[in-house]
């Protein structure tokens, strides 16, 4: 049979022990008050602050995305034929007025935004619309100041280092190009690589280097077996291979000595 603990005077009289703490904590507060209206003011005022910073943030990104959003407009203007679903047998192109207008907006918001988002996909635009405009200096310092900053997306550094190879090429730098394009091979994005070694071979044979632009197209084929110019890769191999064939002297034949 379980036996009844007996509760003694000096039990009941004991204090309990939440009583206690309670009472320890109003005697706390009465003699910090001061600080602890501070604490809270901070914890308040850091909160404020957060969400002050937040919201800029957000304002700055959606006037950012506005301003890029005019920009690809004026650069793609949308033909009468397609906004009513119809064919269109061209894109249509932006007139020098406004093409010039989209350039300072890419440049407004590359500049003046450039923690956003949307100044990241701005400064890739820009070097693009400077590329295409033939001012291919312009575009290489674009892409190079993109470049060396941290904490790009991998999407965005493809297209800059993309970019910058295409600058180069056009200006006929072809050596620095191909390591430009060596260096987009190694981008963790897979759809990248192929046409990053498309590009190596191309300029390889430019320089002359037949046996680098055949490794080139080689590698294209062993990684990217079902990339979309893969027959044109082969057909390129079966080419230059020929040619370095071509190029080998003959060997003596034993019989003629």
């Amino acid at each position: 049979m379980a036996t009844t603990k007996r509760i003694t005077r000096k039990d009941i009289k004991r204090p309990d022990e939440f009583i206690t703490f309670s009472a320890r904590a109003i005697e706390f507060a009465q003699a910090h008050t001061r600080e602890i209206i501070i604490g809270v003011a901070s914890v308040l005022a850091l909160g404020l602050l957060i969400w002050a910073v937040s919201a800029y943030s957000n304002k700055k990104e959606a006037q950012a995305s506005r301003l890029l959003a005019q920009a690809q407009a004026l650069l793609h203007p949308i033909s009468t034929e397609a906004a009513a679903g119809q064919p269109v047998p061209a894109e249509p192109q932006a007139d020098p007025e406004e093409a010039a207008r989209a350039l300072a907006l890419l440049q407004d918001v590359a500049e003046n935004y450039k923690r956003t988002e949307a100044g990241k996909v701005a400064r890739i635009l820009l070097g693009q619309r400077y590329y295409e405009e033939g001012d291919y200096d312009a575009a290489i310092d674009t892409y190079d100041a993109f470049l060396k900053k941290a904490n790009r997306k991998p999407e965005l550094k493809a297209m800059a280092r993309e970019g910058l190879a295409y600058a180069h090429e056009a200006k006929e730098d072809f050596a620095q190009a191909a390591i430009c394009y060596e260096q987009l091979s190694k981008s963790s994005l897979t759809n990248m690589q192929g046409w990053a070694y498309l590009g190596m071979a191309r300029c390889y044979e430019r320089l002359g280097e037949v046996q680098k632009a055949t490794d080139a197209y080689r590698t294209l084929l062993a990684d990217h077996p079902q990339h979309p110019k893969a027959e044109e890769a082969r057909a390129n191999i079966a080419r230059l291979t020929a040619s370095l064939d071509a190029e080998r002297p003959e060997k003596d034949d034993p019989l003629d000595e």
